[in-house]
């Protein structure tokens, strides 16, 4: 029994080591693998496969990627399926088993794990793959782990040009003014000007009017003065009247005591 389980299974592990030992090309693997300082890079095999996460136990880092992993005290017995999906039992051939690898990712290469992938921590930015062995010698993952290139990041877009704004309209000077303001010498006809009578009265309206005033002032003198006269000749009439009129009585009463004696 366990004779024909080993035939078996040294025979499916030579069919998959042989397809294992065919490495992908390396645009496809480094399109697969995770960029550089993140992340944790997934080899089984001849697959690359980027668990973005990363951190945590190399066990971890393969289920996230979506690898499954069927394990017996520690020891790994298929990947996949394979070679096979029978129970674990026992320890794998020396010359029939999944051997464990880790690098840096910092220009380093392959290193062969000595613990577990339930124990072993790989770094952010580091690689871990399962290589099958199907041979004494050690075989080492055909996909080198190389530092993958960081993203180019995006161009920011060019900020539009701003219009130019116009300019303000700057304040004429004096000068500028009588630049702009033609002069008399320099158009063909001059420019009327206020003639002296509109601006000012003539000479002779000023003396017409002065004896025009005079006239009325003497005229004024004339009425007051022969209003003056006419008082004091009625008062003189009436002062005439009133002495005739007090001599008459004087005589009418001397004549009166006259007869009387």
């Amino acid at each position: 029994m366990n004779v024909r389980s080993r035939i078996v299974r040294t025979l499916a592990a030579l069919i998959v080591g042989a397809a294992g030992g065919t490495v992908v090309s390396a645009g496809a693997a480094h399109a697969a693998a995770c960029p550089s300082g993140t992340g944790v890079t997934v080899v089984v095999n001849s697959s690359v496969r980027c668990d973005a996460n990363g951190g945590g136990a190399a066990a971890s880092n393969f289920a996230r990627a979506g690898h499954s992993l069927n394990s017996s005290r520690g020891f790994v017995c298929d990947i996949d399926g394979y070679p096979s999906r029978a129970p674990c039992r026992g320890t794998a051939p020396p010359d029939a088993y999944w051997g464990l690898f880790s690098a840096n990712g910092t220009g380093g290469g392959w290193n062969y794990a000595s613990q577990g992938a339930y124990s072993l921590s790989v770094p952010k930015g580091g690689w871990v793959a399962f290589k099958f062995q199907n041979s004494s010698s050690r075989s080492y993952p055909g996909m080198r782990p190389y530092t993958a290139p960081a993203p180019k990041p995006k161009p920011k877009p060019k900020p539009k040009p701003k219009a130019a704004a116009a300019p303000k309209p700057r304040p004429s000077t004096s000068a500028e003014k009588k630049k702009a303001t033609p002069s008399p010498s320099a158009s063909g006809t001059p420019s009327k000007s206020p003639t002296s009578s509109s601006a000012a009265p003539s000479p002779s309206a000023s003396v017409s009017g002065t004896a025009a005033a005079a006239a009325r002032e003497e005229a004024l003198q004339r009425t007051s003065q022969q209003s003056d006269s006419s008082s004091t000749s009625t008062l003189w009439v009436g002062s005439l009247l009133a002495l005739g009129l007090l001599i008459g009585m004087v005589v009418t009463i001397w004549q009166r005591r006259a007869r009387r004696s």
